[in-house]
C-alpha cells in the first residue's frame, strides 16, 4: 500500500499546487476504528477540533436516570467540547434549538448540554450530578470557563456515533469554526473485510479486497468480524475523493472468501464467472 499511498499524495499535491493550495505532507493515517470513534463516520473532517470523547465509562453509577439507563442497557454516551462558546450559545438555544429541533433532524432522540461558567457546569440537569461526578465530567472533556459541553446517549453505539459525527460537521458550521481556506487531507484504512448483519456476514466493499491475515483457519463470525482489510481511502476535508484496495490474487484464499460468505460454486459463476 505504501507505494501506492505515495503515488497518490504526490499526484494529488501536484493537482492542488496548480490552483495554489499547499496540501501538508505527509498525510495523516486513521485507522476506521479511530475515524468511527472520533469523527463519527469514515470520511472526518479535520479542519476543527471536536474530537468525541467517550465518557459512559466516566459516568457509570451516574445519579441521572437517562444516563443511568442508558448505561445498564450496555448503551453509550459520547460528548464533544465546543470550547469558548458559552456566549454564543444561551441556554434557549441549545435546549430549545439544538436539543428541541436540530438533534432529532439528525435522527437523535435527545440532546444533553452543559455550559462551563463561573467555574461549575450549569444546565437544565446539573442537579442530577453529584460534585464528584461533575468533577470527573469536567475532566474527562477537559471543560474551562466558557466551554460547552454537548453529549448524546443511546443504547444503540451506532446511533451515538452517527447522530454526534452529524451534530459535529452542524455546530462547526453554524459557528463559523471552519475556514474555507484550509485543506486537511488524510487516509482512512484498516476498514473491516466483513459487516455482520443479522449474524451473518457479507463484504463490506466487494469479496475480491485482501484480507490483512491468513483467513484459512478463521471460522467463527467473532473473529471473522475483526479482520481488517487491505483498502484505503483517501479524504480530504470529509470528503472521500478516492479509495481502493489490493485484490486477492490467490485463487485458495478467494474460494475461502466465498465459502465465508455462505456462496456456492454455482452462485460464484452467476455473478462473478467472467471475473474469477
Amino acid at each position: 500500500e505504501s507505494f501506492i499511498h505515495d503515488l497518490i499524495e504526490t499526484l494529488l499535491v501536484k493537482l492542488f499546487k496548480s490552483v495554489g493550495v499547499d496540501l501538508p505532507r505527509p498525510f495523516p493515517h486513521i485507522t476506521y476504528d479511530e475515524s468511527m470513534d472520533k469523527y463519527g463516520c469514515d470520511r472526518p473532517d479535520l479542519r476543527f477540533g471536536l474530537e468525541m470523547i467517550n465518557v459512559t465509562e466516566t459516568l457509570t453509577g451516574v445519579g441521572y436516570k437517562i444516563f443511568q439507563s442508558i448505561i445498564g442497557a450496555g448503551g453509550l454516551i459520547k460528548g464533544i467540547n465546543l470550547k469558548g462558546q458559552a456566549s454564543k450559545l444561551s441556554k434557549n438555544m441549545l435546549q430549545q434549538d439544538l436539543a428541541t429541533k436540530v438533534v432529532p433532524k439528525l435522527g437523535g432522540k435527545g440532546m444533553t448540554w452543559m455550559k462551563m461558567e463561573e467555574g461549575q457546569l450549569q444546565s437544565n440537569v446539573v442537579q442530577f450530578f453529584t460534585p464528584e461526578e461533575q468533577t470527573r465530567l469536567i475532566q474527562a472533556m477537559g471543560a474551562e470557563e466558557g466551554d460547552v459541553l454537548i453529549f448524546i446517549a443511546d443504547v444503540n453505539h451506532q446511533t451515538v456515533r452517527d447522530v454526534l459525527g452529524r451534530f459535529r460537521l452542524y455546530i462547526a458550521d453554524r459557528l463559523g469554526l471552519i475556514d474555507p481556506k484550509v485543506f486537511k487531507p488524510c487516509w482512512v484504512v484498516d476498514f473491516p473485510l466483513f459487516d455482520v448483519i443479522d449474524g451473518k456476514l457479507s463484504s463490506t466493499h466487494h469479496p475480491f479486497t485482501q484480507p490483512n491475515v491468513d483467513v484459512s483457519t478463521l471460522t467463527t463470525v467473532e473473529d471473522l468480524a475483526k479482520v481488517r482489510a487491505r483498502a484505503y481511502d483517501v479524504v480530504i476535508n470529509g470528503e472521500e475523493v478516492g479509495g481502493g484496495s489490493i485484490r486477492i490474487h490467490r485463487p485458495d484464499m478467494q474460494q475461502r472468501i466465498f465459502e465465508i460468505l455462505g456462496l456456492s460454486p454455482e452462485e460464484v459463476e452467476e455473478k462473478f464467472g467472467f471475473f474469477v
